[in-house]
């Protein structure tokens, strides 16, 4: 489901929809679920899942043909279109109507050209105006790298050689490269059976490895590999620039913490099987690593890499959900933004950092209220790279109740609060698309 709230000329209108995706579409018909859940897939009960939807689909009782995407987890407009993205699914166009509205034009492979999944986290260059993404898969090429030009059209697929079917939910990208993450987070359907693990889970014996590729490479041989020696894994990147014969990298790093359970060493244990979408407010954390934000940095000449922890304030159980001004995408920057965590991975608090001079910033909503993930958006004619607003939906757990926070992105200062009177549950990544945006819409599929 989507989520928006347009505001023009002084009020605020929201709407929520369903994405209608093929999955959607066959399970209202049926009445109730039929699709396997990632979620479900641990334990020999995660290969029993498998089973029985592999059955479904041999019997025609499900339609595979437009894949089994959630289209859940982020968004992104681009030449034109709002499209809603997973990282197992090709995405799915969106129409803003005038009224306000959300209508699914339907599922976009870009004229059959594009054969394999889209990452959730695509980057712009603010620029250029393309799009560069990433795919993951379970079977080889388990990396697929494109870029899309200003105009939606796809060039061709960069297959690239990973270390396994490893979790690529994000990528970077600089002026001149891309960064590709060859993460230590693997999909194993064998660790899954006979360590009881999710079908993802992390593996201490590999390396983190950094791939920086020519923006434009037609294919990998260009492509420079960095290991670092500890394993971690990354979720979201925030930006990429480069500085003379350097690139840099900020990030948010989850190092892996040992789990009695299993007997080894993991990120996510079991926070995927007990995730409720609930505030467990007197129980145990979850088991799971929380992240902190990181710079690293890549030596193209010598082949050196360092690591570098940004400090947080003290009391931080992890930060996530790295924002920037977008107009420095590929750019050098000064500021980012994150959420800051409890150990039960709940967001009391918006953080923002400078890089440059080690300040740091925060506003929190109050007791019992947590930040879903925010946006910049800038101001129609800025002075800085800060000049601008972040939006952000906030809930109140106690009466059960969402407000969209419009925050001054210079001091953090509350501007404005829009009372939705309703509960927009906790979700994972959002945009902003402005009026002159939406009133470019492209409705159509390619």
């Amino acid at each position: 489901m989507v989520h928006g709230v347009r505001i023009e000329n002084g009020s605020a209108y929201y709407v929520s929809r369903y994405v209608k995706n093929s999955r959607y579409l066959q399970e209202k018909e049926f009445g109730k679920a039929k699709f396997f859940k990632y979620g479900d897939m641990e334990g020999a009960y995660g290969l029993f899942v498998v089973y029985i939807q592999l059955l479904r689909e041999r019997l025609k009782v499900l339609d595979m043909t437009y894949g089994h995407t959630t289209s859940n987890v982020g968004l992104v407009y681009h030449a034109g279109r709002v499209m809603a993205l997973e990282d197992f699914g090709k995405p799915y166009v969106l129409s803003v109507n005038a009224d306000g509205d959300l209508e699914t034009i339907g599922m976009n492979n870009y004229g059959g050209k594009l054969d394999h999944n889209f990452t959730p986290h695509p980057k712009k260059d603010p620029v250029t105006g393309e799009m560069f993404i990433v795919g993951l898969g379970h079977t080889a090429p388990y990396a697929t790298y494109r870029v899309v030009n200003r105009d939606g059209q796809i060039r061709n697929a960069v297959p690239i050689t990973v270390s396994g079917p490893t979790y690529l939910h994000d990528l970077a990208i600089t002026e001149n490269y891309a960064i590709i993450m060859d993460n230590p987070y693997v999909f194993s359907p064998e660790r899954m059976v006979v360590k009881d693990k999710w079908v993802f889970s992390f593996d201490a014996t590999k390396k983190s490895r950094f791939g920086i590729l020519p923006r434009y490479a037609t294919d990998e041989k260009d492509i420079k590999w960095f290991e670092f020696q500890d394993p971690f894994f990354v979720f979201h990147t925030a930006n990429a620039w480069e500085e003379e014969d350097k690139v840099i990298l900020y990030c948010c790093i989850m190092e892996p913490i040992y789990n009695s359970r299993t007997g080894d060493f993991d990120i996510l244990p079991t926070a995927f099987r007990n995730f409720t979408n609930k505030v467990n407010r007197d129980g145990p954390p979850l088991s799971l690593t929380l992240p902190d934000l990181f710079k690293l940095t890549f030596n193209m000449s010598t082949g050196e890499t360092t690591k570098e922890r940004i400090p947080t304030f003290p009391d931080s159980k992890g930060v996530d959900n790295p924002r920037i001004n977008e107009a420095y995408m590929a750019r050098k920057c000064r500021f980012i933004y994150t959420n800051q965590f409890t150990e039960n991975g709940m967001a009391i608090s918006l953080i923002k950092y400078d890089v440059e001079t080690g300040i740091r910033q925060r506003i929190s909503p109050g007791a019992n209220a947590f930040f879903s993930e925010h946006v910049f958006v800038p101001k129609q004619s800025p002075t800085s790279e800060d000049d601008g607003y972040l939006l952000n939906f906030v809930h109140y757990e106690r009466i059960n109740t969402t407000v969209l926070f419009v925050i001054d992105a210079r001091t953090l200062g509350r501007i404005c609060s829009i009372e939705l009177q309703t509960r927009i549950p906790y979700g994972f990544h959002s945009i902003f698309v402005s009026k002159e945006e939406l009133a470019s819409q492209v409705r159509t599929l390619p």
